[in-house]
């Protein structure tokens, strides 16, 4: 199902070459800001801006930004979140196209040149974004599509690896989420037609999700194949919790449920991956102990996904405190082998 709206329908691409700003979002990233700001400097052609807006940091991020020889807005606010940042940051920027990348990514040295290269060339879209590899001391790590275990882009129109016109877009979103907000290129006007990132969403995981979900109900999306973004990953970045990315999974699924008059098969396909993401909530929950969380997200149809395991645990988790303590350790030993 594609829901789009008449005025972005008949949205029409700027007449002018596309200008371009970049917008960065920051917290306590001074040891790795600069890095993330060299990649873009370098870019040719340059981005028509770069925007920082310093999240509240405690450390010495502004004296670094303060030494660096190019032109940059950095503006500096009260920890509000990572959406109010890239908010401010989209209020700020004076271009057709935003972009925007986390204080601890890097873009491809040939970013701008493939990006801007497409963006009149391309069917009008709202929002495009590229595909990319996390990286971390150990190395980098096979492109995010790749990984994908079917081809995300099946169906879609492909011109020089760029595709549009991906169907079942949500659905497979649902089952495989390859976007990420560093290395997205979005329209201006659509980006405040979807009232920008959610600060509903502070501190909650999987937030850059949100977004997604909305602009491919509402927008044109395009994907670029080619790896375009390096996004890092380490011990203090947020997807380092997968149980409090999966619950934030299951709020934004929610959330979107309530927004969106889902149907047919994005309904069904819906459903499925709740109950998937409940089922694995339930099982992390149970091995930290956690009772009522497991009680709380085990239902039928999680335990259609979690099996036989699950609802051995969930019996477990409403079992008396004395039986249950003494089965979960026997089952912490046997159950899980």
């Amino acid at each position: 199902m594609k829901i789009v709206s008449k005025d972005l329908a008949t949205m029409k691409s700027t007449s002018h070459p596309p200008t371009v700003s970049l917008v960065i979002p920051t917290y306590n990233r001074a040891d790795l800001i600069g890095e993330t700001l060299a990649s873009a400097i370098a870019q040719v052609p340059p981005f028509n801006e770069i925007i920082v807006i310093d999240d509240g940091s405690t450390d010495f991020t502004a004296d670094l930004i303060a030494k660096i020889d190019h032109p940059i807005k950095y503006k500096k606010i009260e920890n509000g979140g990572v959406q109010r940042a890239r908010n401010l940051g989209a209020e700020l920027a004076t271009s057709d196209w935003f972009v925007f990348c986390d204080s601890d990514d890097l873009l491809d040295s040939q970013y701008t040149e493939v990006v801007f290269g497409y963006l009149d060339k391309l069917p009008p879209v709202d929002v495009a974004y590229v595909n990319f590899c996390n990286f971390s001391e150990s190395g980098q790590h096979p492109n995010k599509l790749s990984q994908c275990p079917f081809d995300y882009l099946a169906g879609g129109s492909t011109v020089e690896e760029v595709t549009t016109n991906i169907p079942d877009m949500l659905i497979k979103n649902f089952h495989f989420q390859p976007l990420f907000s560093t290395g997205m290129v979005v329209n201006r006007n659509f980006f405040f037609r979807l009232n920008g990132f959610d600060p509903e969403f502070r501190g909650v995981g999987a937030e850059d999700w949100d977004f997604t979900l909305r602009a491919i109900a509402l927008g044109r999306v395009a994907v670029f194949k080619r790896p375009l973004a390096y996004v890092r990953r380490h011990e203090s970045n947020d997807s380092a919790d997968s149980l409090r990315m999966l619950r934030g999974e299951l709020q934004i699924l929610s959330a979107f449920r309530n927004r969106f008059p889902l149907q047919g098969k994005v309904l069904v396909a819906w459903r499925d991956t709740v109950n998937h993401r409940a089922a694995n909530v339930a099982h992390a929950s149970y091995q930290l102990g956690a009772f009522e969380d497991v009680i709380h997200y085990t239902s039928w149809r999680a335990v259609w996904k979690g099996g036989i395991k699950l609802m051995i645990k969930y019996l477990i988790s409403v079992s008396p405190p004395a039986i249950r303590l003494r089965a979960w350790q026997w089952f912490q030993r046997v159950g899980n082998k």
